[in-house]
């Protein structure tokens, strides 16, 4: 059965009762991977701050390609570039002083382990590219309890999405 967030207010403390965070979505709508991006794109600023870093820009592939022809791709294989640029992450510059930090943002409905190991590498992978720290962040409305365990062992820094930022949209858009 396809779902979607339950609206606003509709329980006291969704991100800890999945069954709150749930409800069945009927027929003609949606929610979609370009929602739950389009979300956390709307939140850039907070996510950065979160840590304590000021957002300075979102890259566009054509800016992530310059890098890479810019440091000609260093040690990082063609194919591994191309992995980065097809990937659903959202990819932020900030700043820490007067440092530069990335911040791959993977954004799921439902954080699984899967997400937390994409999110890693992806992550890795764009601090070769950059030749800077890059932080994973998974910003999700539900995390599963197996995923939390996943990221406690790791650099995941996990931001909350509220579940009345992802709107169902029509099967017909």
């Amino acid at each position: 059965m396809t779902t979607a967030a339950a609206p606003a207010g509709a329980c006291a403390n969704p991100a800890s009762s999945p069954q709150c965070t749930l409800r069945p979505v009927g027929r003609g709508t949606r929610t979609t991977g370009r929602r739950h991006r389009k979300a956390a794109a709307e939140h850039v600023h907070d996510i950065a701050a979160s840590l304590g870093l000021g957002y300075v820009r979102t890259p566009t592939p054509t800016d992530l390609e310059q890098m890479y022809r810019d440091t000609r791709g260093g040690r990082i294989a063609r194919s591994r570039f191309s992995r980065l640029l097809r990937s659903s992450l959202l990819i932020l510059e900030a700043a820490e002083g007067e440092d530069t930090r990335y911040l791959t943002v993977e954004t799921p409905f439902r954080a699984t382990p899967e997400d937390v190991s994409t999110a890693e590498a992806i992550a890795e992978l764009m601090a070769e590219l950059a030749g800077c720290p890059c932080r994973p962040v998974i910003a999700c409305v539900v995390r599963d309890s197996s995923a939390e365990a996943g990221g406690a062992s790791s650099q995941v820094h996990w931001y909350a999405i509220e579940p009345g930022d992802l709107e169902a949209e029509s099967l017909a858009s």
